[in-house]
């Protein structure tokens, strides 16, 4: 039965998070699978391989182009031409995987699903999915080996959750399904 909605953030240091679609609780989180310093495709591919069966819908968080910003003289490492190109190549890998594997998927911007679990949140930073996520789920998988916050899953955690939470897990867009038609 499929019952998973599964979010991902296709960052190099990204994550995957599946989410029960009824229940809206955690089943799965998986870092996006490198090997030295480059993305491990046939690591990605197994993850999706694996869960296939159960799931109901993939959402991918499609990298949006923002002007390059000059903090304090210097390109902070989030928005460095190197960090924007690794999130766009993070991004067409895993929309390949789910086209190759046919798992129905749709798209969102971060605009689109930071809009609403942050409203209540006002501006705090980096750290915001964090927040977020950690009263949402106390018990999440949050902290990585080092202990460090591990925003990535708070973020795949949080693109599943908007599709849950909007009611929005019906059939895909074939256009997303098909680029070619």
């Amino acid at each position: 039965m499929k019952h998973l909605v599964v979010g991902i953030d296709p960052g190099k240091k990204g994550a995957l998070v599946a989410l029960h679609a009824e229940t809206g609780q955690i089943v799965g989180a998986f870092d996006t699978p490198t090997e030295e310093r480059n993305y491990d495709e046939m690591g990605m591919v197994k993850i999706l391989e694996d869960a296939k069966p159960r799931i109901q819908l993939a959402v991918l968080e499609r990298p949006v182009l923002v002007p390059l910003k000059i903090i304090g003289g210097k390109v902070p490492s989030w928005n460095s031409p190197r960090s924007i190109a690794a999130q766009w190549e993070g991004y067409a890998l895993w929309r390949g995987i789910l086209l190759g594997l046919k798992i129905p998927f749709v798209e969102v911007t971060p605009k689109q699903w930071q809009k609403d679990p942050f409203s209540t949140l006002g501006k705090e930073g980096k750290k915001r999915s964090y927040i977020y996520a950690s009263r949402r789920w106390p018990d999440g998988p949050w902290r990585g080996s080092q202990g460090g916050i591990r925003e990535d899953r708070c973020d795949a955690a949080l693109i599943a959750l908007y599709k849950i939470e909007n009611k929005q897990l019906g059939e895909p867009d074939d256009s997303v399904l098909d680029p070619l038609t």
